[in-house]
């Protein structure tokens, strides 16, 4: 967003940018669309954004590996960021993201499921010299049942173009809904956040409303 608005299409300038972004975007919601419903974005199998991804996540490793942690170990650098559960405290971001709001997680798409080829063709072209990240799916268990063998095809691809790690969540946007709204039925049900598994009920609200959102957009029923 920052390259097409500022310095391709000069839109508006750095400085505007951020000040929108510094205020939540408050008065600015058509902004904060245009931002949101970008086409290109991160996950999207785009040179542009390959290439960006790669040289951001190489910079911040280069940073990282000069400095050390406060037990005066090592940082790793990763595409992953679940310290944020327990201490969501960063404000608005570029990508259409609002203060306080979950990130996407790992190398993940907020694309309906027809993103699913594109996100590992994406995924495939990261440099995972320095660190190692996980794709993360949502998917509903009707769309396997219906497409096992297109399922199976797609995960014998997935392996012959490279990736480091994959990840699914296998659940449809009514349980997840009902979960929340009946936490005491769903006592048992667990999901995958992050790079570990978590029951639903011990999550924070705005957890569950990122997965419950990730659902409905794989399912098409965003809108």
């Amino acid at each position: 967003n920052i390259k097409k608005f500022v310095f391709d299409e000069k839109k508006y300038t750095l400085e505007e940018l951020n000040n929108y972004r510094l205020n939540n975007f408050k008065g600015h919601e058509d902004i904060l669309k245009l931002l949101k419903n970008q086409p290109i974005r991160y996950g999207t199998d785009n040179d542009v954004i390959v290439k960006l991804t790669n040289e951001i996540t190489l910079c911040a490793n280069e940073v990282y590996e000069k400095i050390k942690n406060p037990l005066n170990g090592k940082y790793k650098f990763g595409l992953s960021s679940p310290a944020y559960i327990t201490s969501s405290n960063l404000p608005a971001s570029f990508d259409g993201r609002k203060d306080y709001d979950p990130f996407l997680v790992h190398i993940s798409s907020d694309k309906d499921c027809l993103a699913y080829t594109e996100l590992i063709q994406f995924a495939s072209k990261l440099n995972y010299d320095k660190h190692g990240n996980v794709i993360d799916y949502m998917i509903n268990p009707s769309f396997i049942s219906n497409n096992f063998d297109k399922m199976v095809d797609f995960i014998l691809l997935s392996i012959s173009l490279g990736f480091y790690q994959m990840q699914m969540n296998v659940i449809d946007s009514e349980t997840l809904i009902n979960a929340k709204k009946n936490p005491e039925l769903y006592q048992n049900l667990i999901v995958r956040v992050w790079g570990f598994s978590a029951y639903f009920n011990d999550l924070p609200e705005n957890y569950k409303d990122l997965l419950i959102e990730r659902a409905l957009i794989n399912e098409g029923k965003n809108n």
